[in-house]
């Protein structure tokens, strides 16, 4: 083996201290090399280069503010699109779901003998209201055996 002299000991101390500053940095390197920095730098060095837009012509002068706060009527408030369709289904079940308890409670009350059953269909037959009652509505009142 050679033997170090001082002055190959001082250019490889050099080389080291240069290559450990690199290595690191390789992949930052890798990504941007100098000729893009180059580039980069020298674009700088013009100044900050004027904004561009395909919407305005160059030399046109920025449209003018509107009058006005910036305040706009807020939408009514109202029910979303559907709240109706919803409300008349629920009407008709309402109906539906009236109709079967007034029939089981003439079951009951005919089962027990307190009124004799109409016929299926007959005038007498009772009938669901058409509209969804109220508090104003009078309870439906059973009919009393022997009532005509």
């Amino acid at each position: 083996m050679t033997e170090l002299t001082p002055e190959r000991r001082k250019e490889l101390l050099r080389l080291y201290v240069e290559l450990k500053a690199i290595l690191p940095n390789r992949a930052m390197y890798e990504a941007c090399p100098d000729s893009l920095m180059r580039d980069i730098v020298n674009d700088q060095r013009r100044g900050v280069s004027p904004p561009s837009s395909l919407a305005s012509t160059p030399g046109d002068p920025p449209p003018l503010p509107r009058g006005g706060t910036g305040w706009a009527q807020p939408a009514p408030l109202a029910p979303p699109p559907g709240v109706a369709l919803c409300d008349a289904m629920m009407d008709a079940q309402d109906a539906k779901d009236r109709a079967e308890r007034i029939d089981a409670a003439i079951d009951r009350a005919a089962r027990m003998g307190m009124i004799s059953k109409p016929a299926e269909g007959s005038v007498d037959a009772p009938r669901a209201p058409a509209t969804r009652p109220t508090e104003n509505t009078p309870p439906i009142q059973p009919a009393t055996k022997g009532a005509a």
